[in-house]
């Protein structure tokens, strides 16, 4: 028989209120990891800037960016800082910089606990700059997860590399299906080529890339004759 994490006492508080108002982070953190409501930890933190909020989870923490936090790898600190909606001075949420710094199982682990990127589109149009060939990045490890959030965030689906190489050929190239089909699936175009040739040639390089191969005659193939049959 387990132990309701949000029974009330004589004085309708939750045990996280309790650790809240004796400012015990660390009772917090495994209170809110346990799954107790964020409700009271929002509370307690309204009004606070980043850098606070920071120091109030860590007190060692000096003018750290949300990159630098990440880097770190510190999980529970970082799921506290998404639920709390948090974005530091440069517009980072703990999830947009994971994606941003390719750090896969750090998006994973955020996104299994129910965090959100938490950006409107101005706040979209802020970082967008700044993810230049960064679904490059995730194509090329196989990183789905962050290859995704990065798209939400506005990654330009078809921006070329130096080398006039999409993400998409990029995955193509490395074997990675699942990246080939959230691409596709979010829009990318498959007719782009670089000087090496198009998603067909790097797929028919691929050792063992049958089921590539198989994925793109399914979708970009029968694809084109449509726009041909269309057009005709």
């Amino acid at each position: 028989m387990g132990v309701d994490i949000e029974e009330l006492d004589s004085s309708s508080r939750t045990p996280l209120l309790h650790a809240i108002e004796k400012l015990h982070v660390s009772i917090c953190i495994l209170l809110l990891e346990k799954g107790a409501s964020v409700a009271a930890w929002k509370a307690l933190t309204s009004g606070m800037t980043y850098t606070e909020m920071l120091q109030l989870l860590d007190p060692s923490a000096v003018s750290l960016q949300m990159h630098d936090v990440v880097n770190a790898g510190d999980k529970s600190v970082l799921q506290l800082l998404s639920l709390m909606e948090v974005r530091d001075t440069e517009g980072w949420t703990p999830l947009a910089s994971a994606a941003f710094s390719n750090n896969e199982a750090l998006c994973e682990f955020l996104v299994e606990k129910g965090c959100s990127l938490y950006l409107n589109t101005e706040q979209k149009e802020q970082l967008k700059p700044k993810l230049s060939l960064r679904i490059h990045n995730a194509a090329w490890h196989g990183h789905k997860t962050a290859l995704q959030l990065l798209l939400d965030m506005g990654a330009d689906i078809n921006e070329r590399d130096p080398d006039r190489k999409t993400a998409l050929l990029q995955a193509v190239s490395d074997n990675h299906l699942s990246c080939v089909k959230i691409l596709i699936e979010r829009g990318a175009n498959a007719t782009i080529s670089d000087r090496s040739g198009n998603v067909l040639h790097y797929a028919a390089w691929i050792s063992a890339g049958s089921e590539m191969m198989k994925f793109l005659l399914g979708q970009v193939v029968e694809a084109r004759d449509h726009w041909q049959h269309s057009a005709s």
